[in-house]
């Protein structure tokens, strides 16, 4: 099982084309807060997205908050 840790939207579609062209499946993963949440795969390769964090909106009158997927939540 391999780590894959793109740090562009390139290497990311890299990752994800090269996964789909031969019917692999990735595991995707942030900072692991929901880990234990769904079925684990362990025989697939992860792909982690932490490179890909930070805040993209946030609209404080609608409490809507949109955040990249490698973002850490404080809980």
């Amino acid at each position: 099982m391999a780590v894959h840790r793109p740090t562009t939207i390139e290497a990311l579609s890299d990752v994800i084309q090269t996964a789909a062209a031969c019917g692999a499946t990735r595991e995707i993963r942030g900072v692991g807060t929901k880990a234990s949440m769904g079925t684990p795969l362990d025989e697939a390769d992860k792909l982690d997205m932490t490179a890909f964090s930070g805040l993209i909106d946030y609209v404080l009158a609608d409490l809507v908050l949109v955040a990249r997927a490698g973002t850490p939540c404080a809980g």
